[in-house]
C-alpha cells in the first residue's frame, strides 16, 4: 500500500512559486494598468466585469479579432487591459 507522509510532497515547491508569481502578476496588472475604480477591486470582482464581457472570436485576415460590445459598462477597463 503506497502512502504519502505529507501533502505538500505531492505538488512540491513549483505549485507556490507558480501561484506566487500570479498573484506578484495580478497586483502589477491592477496597479499600472487598470483605470482607478478597479485598482481596489479584489480578483473575483475583475474576473466577473472582465472576462464575463460577451464577445465574439473572429478570424479575419490570418488574424484573431475579439469582438467586443461597445455598450458594455466595462469596456474601457477591458481596453485599457489589454493594450
Amino acid at each position: 500500500m503506497l502512502r504519502f507522509a505529507r501533502n505538500d510532497g505531492v505538488f512540491g515547491p513549483e505549485l507556490t512559486t507558480l501561484a506566487n508569481r500570479l498573484k506578484n502578476l495580478f497586483v502589477a496588472l491592477k496597479t499600472l494598468v487598470l483605470p482607478k475604480p478597479y485598482r481596489t477591486a479584489r480578483l473575483k470582482t475583475l474576473l466577473f466585469r472582465l472576462l464575463g464581457i460577451p464577445a465574439l472570436v473572429v478570424y479575419h485576415a490570418r488574424r484573431l479579432y475579439l469582438k467586443l460590445p461597445r455598450g458594455h459598462p466595462h469596456f474601457a477597463a477591458f481596453q485599457a487591459a489589454s493594450a
